[in-house]
Parts: C-alpha cells; sequence; structure tokens
C-alpha cells in the first residue's frame, strides 16, 4: 500500500517538474529574440564603455 502511494506521489512529482520545464521552455523560445539582445549586450558591454570612455578622453 506504501509503495502504491509512494510511486504515485514520484509520479505526480515527475510530471509536475516535467511540465514546468515544459513551460519554462516554451517562454524561453517565445523570447528568444529579447534574450539575445539581452545577451549581445552583456557580451559588448566592456568594448561599449571603453569607446564611450575615449569619446570622452578625445573631446577634452
Amino acid at each position: 500500500m506504501c509503495v502504491g502511494t509512494l510511486s504515485m506521489f514520484a509520479l505526480m512529482m515527475l510530471g509536475l517538474l516535467g511540465w514546468g520545464a515544459y513551460e519554462v521552455g516554451k517562454k524561453i523560445w517565445d523570447n528568444k529574440s529579447t534574450i539575445a539582445r539581452a545577451a549581445v549586450a552583456v557580451f559588448n558591454f566592456p568594448e561599449n564603455a571603453y569607446q564611450s570612455i575615449k569619446a570622452k578622453q578625445t573631446n577634452i
């Protein structure tokens, strides 16, 4: 009796985790262009900051 209850609980938890992973993956896929733009902005931040500082220095 206890084994059946535990196995049902385990299957239910796996189902909920799988559904949650599916929903998260779907949200990421829907917003992939926004995520890609943010990743590129983070990757290019040091270069952009350097260019901004360099431009300010030459204008002095």
